[in-house]
This record gives C-alpha cells, structure tokens and sequence, in this order.
C-alpha cells in the first residue's frame, strides 16, 4: 500500500524532479523494510541518482534536481551531525536535548534548517546570483507548520473525492496553514537585506564551497556523539527506521491560525482590480469588481497554467466566475477557458461571433453546452454594469471585420471604466481592427492598454497609440517566445508610458479607487 501511495503522489503531483528523487528513496527505503534489509542514505541517494540520469541524462542541468540532491545530503550528513553537537554543548549547560521536549524540537529543527540551507547555498548562488540572509530563520519559523500542512491537505483531497461540501469545510485548515508559510516567506522576503546579489559566482567558487562543506560535514562526524538522536534514528528489529516523535509547538499553529484568519478578514477595498495573468504567449485578464464579481477575459494557451495563475489571484474558497469572455478563437486565448469551465462555476459566457472549424473551438462550444452555461454573442455598443461604479462597454468589432473573417481584427475590444481611470483591452486586433477603430471614433483614450496581439509588429500603430495614449501599458508574452514579441518597433512606440511585460514582471496587478491607480508585479 504505502508503494502504491509512494506512485500515485508522485503521478499526481507531475512528476517533477524533486518529487520522483523522493519517490525513489521511499520505494527503497520501503522495500528494505519489508525485506528486513538495514537502511542506507548513501545506497538510496545513490541510486536515486543513478535511475533518474539512466532514464534522462539532462535531468542534472535541472536545478530543482540538483537542489533537491543537495538539500538531501545536507541532512544525512550535515543535519544529524550539527544535531549531535548541539546536543552535547546542551548537556553541558544542563539541558537534555535527547527528549521530546521542547528543546530537543529547537535543536532538530535548527539542525535541519541549517543543514538543508548549507547544502543548497552555493547551488542558489550560482544559478540566481543571489544568496538569502534569512533563509535559516525563516526556515525554521515554519517547521511548524509542515505537518499540519501535509495532514490537512491530505485529509481535504480525500474528503473532496468523499463528499465536496466536506472537503471544502477541511479546506480551512490547510489554507491557514499554508497561509502562514507564504505570509511568512514575504515577510522576510521583504526585509531589507533580505538577500544579497553574488556577482561573478561561478562553477569554480561552488566547487570550492562544496569541497568546504565536505571537510566541515568530514570533521563534525568525525567525533559526533553516537547516541541516537531524531536524525540519528534507532533501528527496529527488521531494520526500519523508528523516527523519534517530536513536541508540536502549539504556539507556532495558533500564530499561523491567526494570521489566517486576519488575512481572511482583511475585505474587498471598493477597488476595481485587473490582473493580466502570466500564461505564457497568451492571454488571460482577471477583472474583479467593486461589489465582488469575476470576470476572466481569455483563458491563455492551456488549462494548467490559467488554473495555476487563477488559484494564485484568487482565495481557494473561491470557484465562481460571473463572467467569462472569449475574445476570439485562437488557440492562445482559448485553450484554457476549456478547463475554467470544467474547474469553475461560471456563470455567464460572452464572445465573439466569429466562429472557428478547429477541435479546441468545438470542444468550448461541447464544454458550455455540458455544462449548461447561458451564451451571448457579444455586440458592439454593448454595454455591461459592474457595480460600484465599474462599466464594461464593447468596442469591436463590426460588421466589417466580422465579414474578413481575420480572427485577430475580430477580436473583441473592451473598455474597462471607473471613474476617471480606464482600462483598454484589445485581444489580437493588428493594423486594420485598429484603423475600424479610429474611423468610429469612439473615445479610445485610455489610463491602461493592453498591448494588442503581445506587442506584435502589426499592431500598436503610431495614429492607434496616440488615440489611446495610455500612462500604463501591459504586454501579455511569453519567455523567450518564437514570434519576437514584443517587436522593439512596438516598445518605441509605446516609450511614454509606464512598460510591464509578463514575460518579465510576471502577473501584472492593477487596481484603482477610480481616481488613483495601483500597480504590483508578482516578479520586480
């Protein structure tokens, strides 16, 4: 049973490097159990390596496998040592850190920590070129944390295949532990010195480092206590492992449910939001309202990442859409409205009422009939009432570019309004939607353009810019994408404005009291 678990978390959770390591030492570590075989950290880590470079020799220019090797032979061969000698400077103070109590917690935690974060130090300096100053602490302020994280997440994904409503009351108690670690990773992460840049750290400075760390690990085994300790654990009679249990700090949980529930207090502000979401080379724009409502504009170029960027915009609790809209049926703003529609509870569908004969446009149209979502065809003049003060108004496209049947000019173009503060959101639309644009003359001036087509060369002309000319601009892009975007004659155009990019600032957050506007980026 516990071989079967070991591979089904491990497909569950993708599969990634970090996962599949641990996997392989557990089914190990498991299988010698069983056979009433002695354990090996070395045989383990070892063959973990040897499986998972046998079956695909790029995987070491991975950094997650190599943190995940590092981090694990800092705590076989660093952690219990550190430990160990812990425990002796205590004894000689008077305390015995060989209990359960809450002293023995501090030593094992500290020791984990420590060696954990030694271990992986020089790897983060070479592949980011910066190092952490509060990684230790930080650490080990949410040690706590970890079990009630593990247990109650557990228990929410078991009680939501049993019975939903179930599994959304257990959902509380892995959301305030969770809360807590992230809380807690931007507090110090927002400290000042809270890292520091490593310039010209290279292969050479982390062998050095390493072999360092070696002669360190080298001399405190060399006369590390041999009293078994919680990292040093006693063997069973079959050759298991039985872990010695550790005190829970009560004090540790009630500060994570505490700031859980204060973050859950915290209310909607009156503010209109708009977080143009980082999916990759697509699109995908959350509008939350004044009065609570969602609306997602396009849903990128898959379901994993538009789920993934919404469960971060959004609190876990919430799984209603009022609104969603498809601006036309490409594949980089459709694909991932198919999985919103299975995962959400949308209310209402508005799109474009040019049609596509491709599988992923007749998998939406199957997907909103299944689900019986009511549908509108989107028109121009359009008008939708927000609340609070927000409006919603449709400015393309017309019969015109309707009848080229050009998917991109027959983008539908929004204006988002508050106040004095405007958001222009213009899907795909190139030159040509853009010149429709200007001969309606409709009011194209705008606080905030969403760069058409992902700052493509065949849009954003010069007379469209300066129609709209916005004090923000954001460009939806993926990294490193095949198409060039942006084009560079595009960001010239754009120069006077205030230039975000997904690609590299990530979510790009804008939120406004209809007089003012606030801009956070999930990546500086």
């Amino acid at each position: 049973m516990a071989l079967v678990a070991i591979g089904a978390y491990t497909l569950l959770t993708g599969a990634s490097p970090t996962v599949v390591r641990a996997a392989i030492m557990g089914g190990l570590f498991v299988l010698a159990t069983m056979a009433g075989r002695p354990t090996s950290a070395l045989t383990s880590i070892t063959l973990a390596a040897a499986i998972m470079t046998g079956w695909d020799p790029l995987v070491v220019q991975d950094v997650s496998f190599q943190l995940s090797f590092a981090a694990i032979i800092g705590l076989v061969y660093l952690s219990p040592a550190l430990q160990a000698r812990g425990a002796d400077r205590l004894r000689s103070w008077g305390i015995d850190a060989n209990d359960s109590g809450v002293a023995a917690f501090l030593l094992e935690s500290t020791a984990l920590t420590t060696g954990a974060v030694a271990a992986t130090l020089p790897l983060i300096a070479l592949n980011f070129g910066r190092i952490s100053a509060v990684a230790p602490v930080s650490n080990l302020l949410v040690v706590p944390a970890f079990p009630l994280i593990l247990g109650s997440s557990a228990l929410t994904a078991i009680a939501g295949v049993i019975w939903e409503p179930f599994g959304q009351a257990t959902a509380w108690l892995s959301w305030a532990a969770l809360t807590y670690m992230v809380e807690l990773a931007r507090f110090f992460a927002d400290l000042p010195l809270s890292s520091f840049d490593i310039a010209g750290f290279g292969p050479r400075h982390a062998a050095a480092s390493y072999l360092a760390l070696a002669a360190l690990a080298w001399w405190l085994n060399r006369r590390r206590s041999a009293a078994p300790t919680a990292l040093s654990p006693e063997r069973t009679p079959t050759g298991g492992l039985r872990l010695r249990p550790a005190w829970m700090l009560a004090g540790g949980l009630a500060l994570a449910a505490g700031l859980a529930w204060w973050v859950a207090l915290d209310g909607n502000d009156g503010r209109l939001s708009v977080s143009v979401l980082d999916v990759g080379q697509g699109d995908a724009i959350l509008i939350e309202t004044p009065n609570g409502q969602h609306v997602l504009i396009d849903g990128g170029p898959s379901g994993r990442a538009v789920t993934e960027a919404l469960g971060e915009a959004l609190p876990f609790w919430e799984r209603t859409l009022d609104l969603v809209v498809l601006t036309h049926p490409q594949q980089d703003h459709l694909a991932g409205l198919i999985d919103v529609l299975e995962r959400y509870d949308v209310r209402q569908v508005l799109a474009t009422p040019l049609a596509a004969d491709t599988a992923a446009y007749r998998e939406w149209q199957q997907a909103i009939r299944r689900q019986g979502v009511p549908y509108a065809e989107a028109q121009v003049g359009q008008w939708i009432d927000l609340g609070g003060g927000a409006t919603l108004r449709v400015l393309a496209p017309d019969d015109e570019a309707l009848s080229s049947r050009d998917p991109n000019d027959a983008s539908l173009v929004l204006k988002l309004t508050m106040g004095e503060v405007s958001f222009l959101l213009t899907g795909d639309i190139e030159e040509d939607g853009e010149a429709a644009l200007l001969r309606s003359e409709v009011d194209l001036g705008a606080t905030v353009l969403k760069v058409p087509h992902h700052g493509g060369r065949t849009s954003s002309g010069d007379a469209f810019v300066r129609a709209v000319a916005p004090a923000v601009a954001v460009v939806s892009v993926g990294e490193e994408n095949r198409f060039g975007h942006p084009s560079p004659a595009v960001l010239g155009r754009l120069d006077g404005a205030l230039l975000l990019r997904t690609d590299l600032h990530g979510t790009v957050r804008l939120s406004t009291d209809g007089e003012r506007l606030w801009v956070g980026l999930e990546r500086n």
